[in-house]
């Protein structure tokens, strides 16, 4: 039983959504959120391919980074106040944007662009970027205040540097995302209370759906390019996936997602009637649903009575992606990965998705061929692995087509 739950455990963690095109994406802890303002094009990567996660963001940066945040084409009459920045300084119009909002004071008449924004005086800068009064962050207590409101706004979730310690680019576009959380602000009351922007059902929208026009859709994933759980035999094209209730989109999915309730960012536009999305950043398995994991049919009934799972006439049955019953457990090889999936919370599967690997022999690799199930057809490899003509290799069929998976079974 230790071990099938060392398995369970492994294969949770084997499951991608989605990777940046960065060299260094590994290194990057905030992925969702750096890929949404990447896509966005509000901070990029450098000409070698790198993102450089741990470098630290200068204030002259900082300050670029809010002004867009603020406007598309942040524009100012306002002088330059600070005598360390020349009229000539490349970030000379963000800065005196910044400082005519009160978003940025600095200290004695002076900026410091060359020298590098620390989590809290970030942290600052988003708080009044987002409505809130940027007079109460001057004085003694300045940081107290920031942190405060920083906690109470939800800008500090999920960071754990000090924020009176310099920034990260990584911890920077948490940060950003996490205030472009908090309801836009269209302006101020007569009596100076804040006028909150509301959508057609006057509920109050996020200030990143506000300023970029970005929306979140969450449902079941029911299709992508390798197999459609709707349809028999069925796929969508290359980089598409569909989730249910939705039109298929341009975001690729492993199939070992199919099924799964998966969040997704995206950019509204076009007029009303004609409204387009497009998705950016990485799909995200949202919190709230839960999985078991079994490797044979026999290891599932294990499952399910030690997680204390059961499944109803409603339960939805897949193997290899097409519909099925639960007499499917009979049918089953030595190799396979049983997923449970339970989206509510409430211990009754609602669906269990099966993959039912067979073994393969390679017979050629370009084209790259493969006798598998007593005849010999083409395949797709999912592997980096070196293959060779006659290699014993891992298959799955899904969508009408053979691929090579990587690991064999043991």
């Amino acid at each position: 039983m230790k071990k099938l739950i060392a398995c369970l455990l492994v294969l949770c963690l084997l499951v991608p959504v989605s990777a940046l095109s960065f060299t260094d994406a590994a290194a990057i802890r905030h992925d969702d959120e750096v890929a949404i303002f990447t896509d966005l094009g509000l901070i990029g990567g450098y000409t070698d391919g790198t993102f450089r996660p741990n470098d630290n963001i200068r204030r002259s940066e900082a300050a670029k980074l809010i002004a867009l945040i603020s406007e598309a084409n942040p524009k100012t009459n306002a002088a330059v106040r600070f005598s360390d920045v020349p009229s000539s300084h490349w970030a000379a119009n963000y800065i005196a944007y910044c400082s005519e909002k009160q978003i940025i004071a600095g200290a004695n008449g002076v900026f410091r662009p060359n020298d590098f924004v620390t989590g809290r005086e970030f942290a600052k800068m988003l708080l009044v970027c987002v409505g809130n009064d940027g007079s109460k962050y001057v004085g003694a207590n300045w940081a107290q205040a920031v942190d405060q409101d920083a906690q109470a706004n939800g800008v500090y979730d999920g960071f754990t540097a000090d924020p009176g310690r310099v920034l990260s680019r990584d911890d920077a576009c948490l940060l950003m995302y996490n205030a472009m959380q908090c309801s836009a602000v269209s302006g101020k009351d007569a009596n100076g209370k804040p006028v909150f922007v509301l959508d057609e059902l006057m509920n109050p929208v996020t200030y990143m759906e506000y300023r970029f026009g970005v929306v979140k859709f969450k449902g079941v994933l029911v299709a992508n390019e390798y197999a459609d759980l709707t349809k028999a035999g069925g796929a969508l094209n290359a980089g598409m996936s569909k989730l249910a209730g939705h039109t298929a989109a341009a975001f690729a999915t492993d199939y070992m997602l199919l099924g799964r309730t998966l969040e997704l960012t995206t950019i509204r536009s076009g007029e009303e009637g004609e409204t387009h999305y497009t998705v950016i950043g990485n799909p995200s398995l949202p919190g709230g649903e839960e999985t078991c994991v079994a490797t044979s049919a026999s290891d599932y009934v294990i499952v399910l009575r030690y997680f204390g799972y059961t499944t109803n006439a409603a339960t939805q049955y897949y193997l290899n992606g097409d519909a099925t019953n639960e007499t499917f457990l009979t049918r089953l090889g030595d190799d396979c990965v049983i997923t449970g999936i339970d989206r509510n919370g409430d211990r009754v599967l609602d669906a269990v998705v099966t993959w039912n690997y067979t073994q393969g022999t390679v017979r050629s690799t370009e084209p790259l061929q493969i006798l598998a199930d007593g005849s010999v057809t083409d395949a797709i490899a999912l592997t980096d692995e070196a293959i060779a003509a006659g290699d014993q290799v891992r298959c799955l069929k899904m969508g009408g087509r053979y691929y090579l998976v990587k690991g064999l079974s043991e």
